[in-house]
């Protein structure tokens, strides 16, 4: 009798066992009386088949059979039980929110000391301050160049009233439609003598000098400058011919005529002057000739701007070149922020320094902090030059050059400086 029946029906073996064991299977089934239905009896072949295979199959009285080993290729079956995935739970979403402007307590602001110009100031105080600075401009008329616009007005320094305690000079009047600094100084003055104006620049430090640009003109450095006031303009042919005038008519050394007093306008400057000569005009007219750091901040301003209009190329209305001559302010592009004209273009300017190459630097080391109105070095390096400034390269105001002050150069001129009380 056959023997070692596989727990497992395949159909590699079935041929020649399944119909043996399924008749023997029959019969034992008729003898024991079972009635099922088909799910019992597939119950029944998955626990008690293999038994009564075994016990089927082996017949008589032979001794038990050898337990059969299972196929080595089989593997024990894996149960996979299903994941159970918990439902997603729907993230409500969130209503857009008006963001709202935050509201600041001027008291939460930091306040500054007394004596600082400083003041706290609301949204309209704001917007007020930010149209009263704006400058307007006009466009150009039929027929013009669409690049040229006309300034039609510009704004204050400050905003200030009259101190009365502020008293001019004699021989000086203010001219009050130009309004005030917060000073309580007038921002335009008016010559009485040769009856030219003057802008007020206020008390302060500026940049002067300038990094890279070679010895002579660094180090680029701050410089404390007290109150004053310089002139809009130069010095012009006819103010000169009429202190000529005078000078004869009182007995005096007239001093020699311009050197382009015979072939220029009379709203030309007066070039070719002395050094001498223009400070003997200038003290006729209650006036000094500016020193280099009063005419460079009256220049380029506070700031140090490379030009009198801030950086970049000018605005010329009409064609310019520099060392070019012309009446004075014919070029309103040439208006530095204090209102002085023509310091870019037209004729270098007399200085009262002595001059240094290393001027800047011998009036850091002397003063070993920022320099308070300094006056130059004691002596000039070479002998006999004064500085001259003005009509540089490019149109720079901080470049500085120099002029024996014994001779008459043909493009140097000169304009004055008002000085005032220290505060």
């Amino acid at each position: 009798m056959k023997r070692g029946f596989p727990l497992m029906y395949s159909r590699e073996t079935s041929s020649g066992k399944w119909p043996y064991c399924r008749d023997k299977f029959m019969r034992n089934r008729k003898k024991i009386g079972i009635q099922t239905t088909a799910p019992i009896v597939l119950a029944f072949f998955s626990l008690c088949l293999p038994t009564l295979f075994l016990c089927g199959c082996q017949g008589g009285g032979e001794g038990p059979a050898p337990p059969v080993a299972a196929p080595q290729d089989e593997q024990p079956a894996v149960v996979v039980v299903p994941e159970v995935r918990q439902p997603l739970l729907a993230v409500p979403e969130r209503a857009p929110q008006k963001s709202t402007p935050a509201t600041v307590s001027p008291d939460a602001h930091w306040t500054a000391p007394e004596h600082a110009n400083f003041v706290f100031m609301d949204e309209v105080e704001t917007q007020q301050k930010l149209i009263a600075n704006l400058m307007r401009f006009r466009s150009p008329d039929s027929g013009n160049n669409s690049s040229h616009f006309d300034v039609v007005s510009t704004p204050p320094l400050t905003r200030g009233t009259k101190d009365p305690q502020k008293k001019l000079p004699a021989f000086f009047t203010e001219l009050p439609q130009h309004g005030y600094d917060g000073s309580g100084w007038p921002l335009r003055i008016h010559s009485d003598i040769d009856q030219s104006e003057m802008v007020f620049v206020p008390a302060g430090t500026f940049i002067r000098g300038k990094d890279g640009a070679g010895e002579e003109f660094g180090p680029q450095h701050a410089v404390y400058l007290g109150p004053y006031y310089i002139d809009v303009r130069e010095v012009t042919i006819e103010d000169f011919a009429a202190y000529r005038e005078h000078v004869s008519s009182t007995g005096g050394r007239s001093p020699q005529q311009p050197i382009n007093q015979p072939a220029s306008e009379a709203r030309h400057p007066a070039l070719g002057v002395t050094w001498r000569d223009a400070g003997l005009y200038l003290e006729y007219v209650h006036k000094q000739l500016p020193t280099e750091a009063e005419w460079e901040k009256g220049a380029r301003g506070a700031g140090g701007f490379d030009h009198p209009w801030g950086y970049g190329r000018p605005a010329w209305h009409k064609s310019r070149t520099p060392g070019q001559i012309s009446s004075v302010m014919e070029y309103p592009a040439d208006t530095s922020p204090y209102g002085a004209m023509d310091m870019a273009g037209n004729a270098r300017e007399w200085c009262s320094d002595w001059y240094s190459p290393t001027a800047y630097r011998q009036a850091l080391m002397e003063s070993g902090e920022v320099p308070r109105n300094p006056q130059g070095p004691k002596k000039s390096e070479p002998s006999s030059q004064r500085v001259v400034k003005g009509n540089g390269p490019n149109w720079v105001v901080w470049h500085r050059g120099s002029a024996s002050l014994s001779d008459r150069p043909a493009d140097v001129g000169f304009r004055g400086v008002l000085h005032l009380p220290a505060e």
